[in-house]
């Protein structure tokens, strides 16, 4: 038996076709391991909660935003967004210990 492969020439003949989304897949595959992570920890076993979550990044996209004074998403574009992202991550290096010191207390 020989295999043939397929090469699609446009995406309408891919089985996904124009209806495919990455970001909303993406957001299944999320959903999925954070019903697995509920499951666990209502299990009673220890479920590691990772800094970084988006629940930490709203927060600190505010005080990033005071701090230099913007308003709206065309600013943080014409700021160019590589700048945007060392602030960021400036601020969140001063707030890991913090941070890594809560999520450890409360599990």
């Amino acid at each position: 038996m020989k295999f043939v492969k397929f090469v699609p020439a446009n995406m309408d003949e891919v089985c996904e076709g124009k209806e495919f989304s990455f970001p909303k897949e993406e957001v299944k595959i999320l959903a999925y391991w954070n019903q697995i992570n509920a499951f666990h920890s209502a299990s009673g076993r220890h479920v590691t909660r990772r800094v970084g979550w988006d629940c930490h990044g709203l927060p600190m996209e505010f005080e990033i935003d005071r701090k230099l004074g913007i308003k709206t998403r065309q600013e943080v574009i014409a700021m160019v967004i590589v700048k945007y992202n060392e602030e960021f991550r400036g601020m969140v290096t001063r707030y890991v210990a913090e941070w890594e010191k809560s999520m450890t207390r409360t599990g």
